[in-house]
C-alpha cells in the first residue's frame, strides 16, 4: 500500500503538499503529483493532462489518496478511469462549488464510489462550508464520513488547511484503521 498526495489547484500548494507528506509519519511509500500548469502560468488545472501524468506516476499497488481541493476531483477521476487502485480517500477542502463553476458535477464525481471517503472541511470554507457539504453528499454513500476541521489560531472561513502535523496524524489514524480491516 502507498499514499498518493494530490494538491490543490494553485502553485502555493507545492510547499504545503510536500510538508504534509513529510508530516505524515509512516513507513508507507509516498507519491506526490506537482501540477504542470504551475510552471506554465495557467490559472486552472488541466484534468486531462494531469490524469495522463498520474498514469505514468502510479505504481501497481493499492493507494490511500489524499486530495486537497482540485486534488480531490483528480483522485476521483483517476479512480473512475481505472488509473489507480484505491483503498480509500481522504479529502481536504472538497471543492464542491468550484467544481460546479467549472461545469463539473460533484455528485457525478462522487456517485457510485464504493470506497471510504473521509471529508475534512472547514466550517465556513468558501468552496463549500462543512454543513452544506455534509447535507449535500452524506446520503450518497454509507462509506462517506465527515470531520469538521477546526484548529486554534486558524481562521475557519478560508480554504487553507495549515496544520499539516494534525492532518498527518489523521492520515496515520486512517491507515491504522485500514490495517485492522
Amino acid at each position: 500500500m502507498r499514499i498518493l498526495y494530490l494538491p490543490g489547484n494553485t502553485a502555493n500548494h507545492k510547499e504545503w503538499i510536500d510538508k504534509l507528506a513529510q508530516d505524515t509519519n509512516t513507513v508507507l511509500d509516498k507519491d506526490i503529483l506537482h501540477y504542470s500548469h504551475w510552471d506554465t502560468g495557467e490559472q486552472v488545472i488541466n484534468f486531462g493532462t494531469e490524469l495522463d501524468r498520474l498514469g505514468k506516476l502510479i505504481k501497481d499497488d493499492e493507494y490511500i489518496v489524499v486530495g486537497k481541493s482540485a486534488g480531490c476531483a483528480l483522485g476521483l477521476m483517476a479512480y473512475k478511469k481505472g488509473i489507480i487502485n484505491v483503498k480509500n480517500f481522504i479529502f481536504l477542502g472538497f471543492p464542491y462549488l468550484w467544481l460546479e463553476n467549472l461545469e463539473i458535477n460533484p455528485k457525478e464525481l462522487l456517485g457510485n464510489i464504493d470506497k471510504q471517503i473521509l471529508f475534512i472541511q472547514k466550517p465556513y470554507d468558501p468552496v463549500i462550508p462543512f454543513n452544506d457539504l455534509k447535507n449535500r453528499v452524506e446520503n450518497m454513500s454509507n462509506s462517506f464520513t465527515f470531520l469538521e476541521y477546526k484548529r486554534e489560531g486558524e481562521e475557519d472561513n478560508n480554504h487553507n488547511y495549515g496544520d499539516t502535523k494534525y492532518i498527518g496524524d489523521i492520515i496515520i489514524e486512517n491507515i491504522d484503521k485500514q490495517s485492522v480491516c
